[in-house]
Order: structure tokens, then C-alpha cells, then sequence
């Protein structure tokens, strides 16, 4: 799993007001390889508005607040400057939840309690820059976002929030400003279905015979899997990893290691075997 703010948190209120996160359990040490953070973070809120104020509620300690926005900020560490960018980028990026001055936008992203429940989102995005300057400009559905060094910084900003990009128009504006437009949409992230891989027998071993078929056991840990089929009396195991939501792909390779005397520990054994060898290092949980 991607060690990212928004993967170690989750959404425990989301209204007018402000947004409160809870550290999940067990994330402690992953907490602090972020760079910024101690480890004993329990609660963090953050307020939605004009201007910010960030609040963090720690373990046997009393809650610190620091703010920012229109007008002015408090003036803290390096650090917790730090702290507070990672916390603004996981809700209003990761997580999309709108925390700016239009009441209306924020009623619309109340309903952001997950990952999941964003990951159907769209916006629109302008790329405005000047023909011989330096920075682009960009906008998101039609309020600025941030500011990035060229088109192709940008874009990767947005492919790296699991969006997909769509170029709509470019064109000059009165100004003399250039301004591309574009329609993006996240793609549902294939990290929502990981969970711990786990052996499960499909098929009575008791019941098997050389004239049917059978799938009869798998290793699988939501993104990828490795099955052991039975076919008039053929044995092969199959490999699949999840390419989207909806879809795998797959190869078959015949086996000789198996027969039908094998016990179940023994299948368990030889498939766990070869789901780590195939998944093992790339998937680790």
C-alpha cells in the first residue's frame, strides 16, 4: 500500500465546518516515515473557509493549532508547515473534499467519508500560462487550484491522483493568455480491493474424479490470485491479476506436482508457495 496520509486515516466527521480524521490503529511507525509527523497523532481537524486552522489531538498530550489562509498564518516550524501542506492535500486531493469559501461546493462534498466515496468524481480544469512564461496556472471547476511549472507538470499532478485526463479545447483569451481545457475523472483504484491474501478450498477433495471439472482451491488477495483446476483428469494452475474493477487476465500452466491424494495442507502448502514467488515481493501488504 502507497504510504500516504490518506490511506492512514480515516474520515470520522465531514460537515460545514470542518473535516476530523482519526489515525488508524497500527499505523504509528508508517505515520512517522511521512517526515512530519511524531507518531502520537490521534485526532486531526481542519476547518473549511477562508482561512484554516488546523488542529492535531495527541496521545497524553494537549492539543497545538496553527492557521492559515486569507487572512495571514501563524508562523510555525518547517515541520509543521509540512504537516499542515500533507493534512490540506489529503482531504481536498486525496480525498476531494471541497474546504474553500462557497458554501455551496462544501455542501456538495459533505457526503466524502472514504476513498470510495470519491472515486467516481469529475472535474473541469483550465491550464492557463503565457506563450513565453514560466508557470501555469490551473483551475479547477472554475476556482484556482495551484500553480505548477509547465502542462506536462500538471497533468502528471492529476494522473498521479489516479485521474484520467481528456483534452476538450485550447484557445487564446483576450488577454493573450493560453488556456487548455480538460475534463478529468479518477479511476477507481485497484488499492480499494487489496485486503490479506488468504488460501480457500473450493471443492470437496472427497468428491473429485477424472470425468468433471473442477476448481478446487485458490490463494488470492483481491489483485491477484492462483488457482489449482482439475479437468478430465488434467491438472493446471491459473494466475490472475486484476487489470480493472471488472476484468483479469490470466495464464493457465499445466502442473505434474499434483495428484489426487494430496491433502489439503499439502495443496494450501504448494499454492502458498506459489503465490509468493509470483506476488509475493510486488504486493506486500
Amino acid at each position: 500500500m502507497k504510504n500516504k496520509l490518506c490511506y492512514l486515516v480515516d474520515i470520522i466527521e465531514n460537515n460545514e465546518t470542518w473535516v476530523i480524521l482519526k489515525v488508524k490503529d497500527n499505523k504509528t511507525l508508517d505515520l512517522i516515515k511521512l517526515g512530519c509527523f511524531d507518531g502520537n497523532e490521534e485526532l486531526i481537524r481542519l476547518t473549511k473557509g477562508e482561512n484554516h486552522t488546523c488542529t492535531i489531538f495527541r496521545t497524553n498530550d494537549k492539543p497545538f493549532s496553527w492557521h492559515w489562509g486569507r487572512s495571514g498564518y501563524t508562523l510555525v516550524s518547517n515541520s509543521v508547515s509540512a504537516m499542515g501542506k500533507l493534512i490540506e492535500e489529503c482531504i481536498t486531493e486525496d480525498f476531494d473534499i471541497y474546504i474553500g469559501e462557497d458554501k455551496n461546493k462544501i455542501k456538495k462534498t459533505m457526503n466524502i467519508m472514504s476513498l470510495d466515496d470519491s472515486s467516481n468524481s469529475s472535474h473541469f480544469i483550465q491550464m492557463m500560462y503565457w506563450k513565453d512564461g514560466n508557470d501555469v496556472s490551473v483551475h479547477k471547476d472554475h476556482s484556482f487550484y495551484k500553480f505548477f511549472k509547465n502542462v506536462a507538470e500538471a497533468k502528471k499532478h492529476f494522473e498521479d491522483l489516479n485521474y484520467d485526463i481528456n483534452f476538450k479545447n485550447k484557445y487564446i483569451a483576450g488577454t493573450g493568455c493560453i488556456v487548455e481545457e480538460y475534463d478529468i475523472s479518477k479511476i477507481k483504484e485497484l488499492e480499494d480491493r487489496k485486503e490479506e491474501p488468504y488460501f480457500l478450498l473450493l471443492t470437496d477433495l472427497d468428491k473429485l474424479n477424472d470425468e468433471d471439472s473442477f476448481t478446487i482451491a485458490r490463494v488470492i488477495n483481491g489483485n491477484n490470485c492462483v488457482e489449482l483446476h482439475y479437468v478430465d483428469g488434467k491438472a493446471t494452475v491459473e494466475y490472475g491479476t486484476r487489470v480493472n474493477q471488472d476484468e483479469w487476465e490470466s495464464i493457465v500452466e499445466d502442473i505434474d506436482w499434483y495428484n489426487t491424494n494430496m491433502t489439503e495442507e499439502e495443496i494450501s502448502d504448494k499454492l502458498w508457495e506459489l503465490f509468493d514467488y509470483h506476488y509475493g515481493e510486488e504486493y506486500e501488504m
